[in-house]
């Protein structure tokens, strides 16, 4: 007999359920409460024309079998019969490990091919002296490259071992700063330079297991990848085949008929649900521990591609690190690179976990300052860029603060304590998402808690993934859609809320492309696409009053 399933949620966590579930012949309607599909999957557009949007959360997939989840995934989706042709997922190559990195450290400037190549004597950090030239690559790997070479054989066995460290050390600084076997003590300076070149500031306090799972992409991939045209493709391309009719935008669940329920929302929303039912304490208490750190982006868009121009075209800079208040910057790969370096582009600046504080209480236009200000001292030995002159506008996201979420980061002791109290389903109610997974801030995570919440929905612990075999036999009568329009729907009663609307008040004009402002979200999937929210974005007058007036992007100061 088919359920009736509710999702509440409609993340990359949710949308697989349904898939996942329509699969398997059941019924579901996603309830998402914002104006949009895709979670902290987010791409924003400046304007309608290419390459002028930024992916404003998660963009970067690693190129390991420890993610083939995701590359099923797009397989699944890219043999869909009922897939648009023009909703079909490609990819590029994504500068992580074979680009240049400019950095600016203790006001030393370097471009390697590795941040971790860096050692305390390039940029004059004082370290105790025998440890002057030893590079933060160097001494991760002695510490926990034999841990990482066994995830990849072994994920299972070696997360119960990273357990285990979680509980003798506690931290991942106290575990470097402990003698284990051969591997002396780090003192605490290097420990501050390696945090600073390779992680968020504080990341070290974080949990063993946290931060060597996160190291691992960095060590295993050797090649990463982002969605062509923008992540938010992809959860695009996975709600058109769900249906749009089976999700309801703008719309908080106020109660129905429903014979399960999967809330694949964050631990901070879950607990705003004021009416849920209260469960057992280590729920109750996991929910409220279980460690979030604050995640923010900013987009940058200039009048031209100037970072291209820096130096020789085989020569790209892929990413910087500095220690200034723009720890991290993100240069998005493009087709065509060479032929549009004089063409309007965009970078990325990212902070996460304690680096967000800097930027959390400014106000836009004081954000989109530092943040220029930073960029013009990074690229202050090439005279020829002007990064003020050449900025058109910017637009930025705290996530935290814009859906009560952010990077799940445990602490120490967290993964034992909170994970399975979190995870456990409460009757017919039953959880997913990054956070309830042991691969936090990847997509891999949300797709592999969603695909672990079917299976224990459906009592089927051998559940396959979405995979291309999916739809070997599949016609376009057989979608997933028409498989779950042959279930007698549910009465369902929610809170007519409409859509939230577009983010910002005020846009900016464009002189770059007359005419190009105003454009919708996904400029030619109109046919394809549910709810929308079109707006006047302005128009395309000239500017007049500056760059702190005219080029202003975000809620009036």
């Amino acid at each position: 007999m088919p359920y009736n399933i509710a999702i509440v949620d409609g993340g990359i966590a949710g949308l697989y359920s349904a898939l996942l579930l329509q699969r398997e012949g059941h019924k579901v309607h996603i309830f998402e409460a914002s104006n949009r599909v895709g979670g902290r999957i987010f791409m924003h557009y400046f304007t309608g024309e290419k390459n002028q949007f930024f992916d404003a959360g998660a963009m970067i997939i690693p190129g390991t079998n420890l993610h083939c989840i995701v590359s099923s995934l797009t397989s699944y989706i890219n043999s869909s019969p009922s897939l648009p042709s023009d909703m079909q997922l490609s990819f590029l190559r994504y500068p992580e490990t074979w680009w240049r990195v400019r950095m600016l450290v203790n006001g030393y400037r370097q471009d390697w091919w590795n941040p971790g190549i860096l050692t305390p004597s390039m940029v004059n950090w004082p370290v105790p002296d025998t440890w002057e030239s030893e590079s933060a690559d160097d001494r991760l790997i002695q510490a926990m490259g034999s841990y990482i070479a066994d995830l990849y054989k072994n994920f299972d066995d070696t997360f119960n071992v990273l357990l285990t460290l979680d509980a003798q050390y506690g931290s991942f600084r106290k575990f470097v700063g402990s003698t284990r076997g051969k591997d002396r003590a780090w003192p605490d300076a290097f420990i501050d330079f390696v945090e600073t070149v390779c992680f968020e500031t504080n990341a070290f306090e974080l949990s063993c297991a946290e931060i060597i799972l996160r190291r691992m992409e960095y060590n295993l991939s050797t090649s990463w990848k982002i969605v062509n045209g923008g992540a938010d493709r992809l959860t695009e391309a996975m709600a058109t085949l769900v249906g749009w009719d089976s999700i309801t935008l703008g719309a908080r669940v106020n109660k129905g008929s429903f014979d399960k329920v999967i809330l694949a929302i964050p631990p901070a929303a879950l607990e705003m649900i004021y009416d849920r039912p209260r469960w057992s304490p280590d729920k109750e208490t996991a929910l409220r521990a279980m460690h979030f750190e604050p995640a923010y982006k900013m987009g940058l868009r200039f009048k031209t591609r100037w970072w291209d121009r820096v130096d020789a075209p085989r020569v790209k800079v892929g990413e910087s690190i500095t220690d200034l208040p723009v720890r991290l910057i993100h240069y998005p790969p493009i087709l065509d690179e060479q032929n549009l370096k004089d063409e309007p582009g965009t970078l990325v600046i990212a902070a996460a976990g304690a680096d967000t504080r800097l930027w959390l209480p400014l106000s836009p236009t004081a954000r989109r300052s530092l943040a220029l200000r930073c960029l013009a001292q990074l690229y202050s030995d090439k005279a020829d860029i002007d990064v003020y002159a050449e900025l058109i506008d910017t637009f930025d996201v705290v996530w935290s603060e814009r859906c009560a979420t952010g990077t799940a980061a445990f602490l120490p002791g967290q993964f034992a304590r909170y994970l399975q109290p979190a995870k456990r389903a409460e009757g017919n109610i039953f959880f997913a998402g990054e956070h309830l997974s042991r691969r936090h801030g990847w997509m891999t995570g949300a797709l592999e808690s969603a695909l672990d919440t079917v299976r224990d929905l459906l009592g089927s612990p051998d559940l396959a993934p979405l995979s291309r075999d999916d739809n070997k036999t599949k016609t376009d009568t057989q979608s997933a859609t028409a498989i779950a329009a042959a279930v007698p729907t549910a009465e369902v009663n929610f809170n007519d809320i409409p859509p939230v609307g577009l983010p910002f008040e005020f846009y900016p004009k464009d002189p770059m492309f007359p005419g190009g402002v105003g454009v919708p979200l996904h400029k030619g999937w109109g046919a394809h696409r549910g709810a929308r929210v079109l707006k006047d974005l302005g128009t395309h007058d000239g500017f007049a009053n500056g760059i702190e007036v005219a080029y202003l992007v975000g809620p009036n100061a």
